[in-house]
């Protein structure tokens, strides 16, 4: 059964428990299971009867077979090493990797560029991989940033979701009730005029797969209320628009300007690994032929985040960012441009792709709202 699920896994660029994923490997376990009945019966059990004599040129070849076995296994390493291409597969944590906060926000050196920032990019790993497209888009006056990122913690006020997983998911929803508690303390602090940017991909409303599966990823938000009580409510679009909408006003209190930047279109299927095969001539099982996403399943997967970011910008008056009125077009959404990997890391910009899309859009020049 190993080198079955190996290969699957290896070229596999659906994400995880999705119907078609699941029927996938419901089969390889049916196969594996006739492959080792005959393999033990036709393979196996002959050779166990097979009266075997010592003989220096038996061994001999045993040998050499073994050596080509091992010397063609290196040799394939070797043709099927896959490249680097600019895709950036690892995360972009943005400026450093330590600007993943745990629990509290405080700026360090890794996680700023700049003596007096201009800007604080504020949200979870959708708002980590904007910053290459703010400082190395090709403008004339990169921005001056400070990075207040925690992974799959969304910037809303007062609430955080609980992810399923026991009571260290609960640990996990305080520490990011308590990370944004302290970025607006932050902000409170700071005594320089700055645009705030949040961003994220909003996890907790990721419900569905491209195919329709539904996805249960969360057990509700922990929100707390004005007396520092907290309870569990849905995890749903209308409790997230009440805590993003807590969060723009505590911002707009203090003065300083918000926009936010959508997180870009993606689907069922690991965007990065998938151009990453499709640029090596690698076979892959689970996204689409060109690694492109329909536009489709884009609205499909995505729609609770969409509909939430359309009724902030009507509500708030917030600008809302959108990559994929560049990315889209017609039936489908891009993941190249110009030969140009886009996508990293399942959904999220690779550095040279943020960086290309900050060009392309003038993200860094619409933040500051003079385009």
């Amino acid at each position: 059964h190993w080198p079955l699920f190996a290969f699957f896994n290896g070229t596999l660029t659906r994400e995880a428990g999705s119907l078609g994923e699941s029927t996938a490997r419901v089969s390889l376990i049916i196969l594996s299971l006739l492959l080792a009945y005959g393999l033990n019966r036709y393979v196996e059990e002959p050779i166990r009867r097979i009266e075997v004599k010592a003989r220096m040129k038996a061994v001999g070849l045993m040998i050499i077979g073994s050596v080509a076995v091992v010397g063609t296994t290196i040799g394939m390493m070797h043709v099927t090493a896959v490249e680097d291409h600019g895709l950036g597969r690892l995360v972009n944590y943005g400026l450093h990797y330590e600007c993943d906060f745990t629990r509290t926000f405080k700026p360090t050196p890794q996680c700023q560029r700049g003596n007096t920032p201009e800007f604080l990019v504020w949200g979870d790993s959708h708002a980590m991989h904007l910053v290459q497209g703010m400082t190395d888009g090709g403008e004339k006056s990169p921005a001056a940033l400070v990075q207040a990122t925690k992974l799959s913690c969304s910037p809303l006020f007062g609430m955080a979701p609980v992810f399923v997983g026991g009571k260290g998911a609960y640990d996990w929803a305080r520490d990011c009730m308590t990370f944004n508690a302290s970025v607006l303390n932050y902000l409170r602090q700071a005594d320089t005029p700055m645009t705030v940017v949040l961003s994220s991909r909003f996890n907790h409303l990721l419900r569905r797969f491209d195919d329709g599966t539904p996805v249960n990823v969360v057990e509700g938000m922990l929100v707390e209320d004005a007396d520092g009580n907290r309870h569990l409510a849905p995890a749903d679009t209308a409790t997230s628009i009440v805590g993003l909408k807590k969060t723009i006003e505590a911002i707009r209190a203090m003065g300083k300007r918000v926009v936010f930047v959508a997180p870009p279109p993606a689907s069922g299927f690991d965007i990065g690994r998938c151009t990453e095969r499709l640029v090596e001539g690698l076979p892959v099982i689970g996204g689409a032929r060109d690694c492109n996403i329909t536009v489709r399943a884009y609205h499909a997967t995505r729609r609770d985040v969409l509909d939430l970011l359309a009724a902030i910008e009507a509500d708030s008056g917030i600008e809302v960012i959108r990559f994929d009125r560049y990315l889209c077009n017609g039936d489908s959404c891009k993941s190249r441009v110009g030969g140009i990997p886009i996508y990293g890391a399942g959904d999220h910009l690779s550095q040279t792709g943020s960086a290309h899309l900050g060009k392309a859009i003038s993200l860094l020049e619409r933040i500051r709202g003079k385009s």
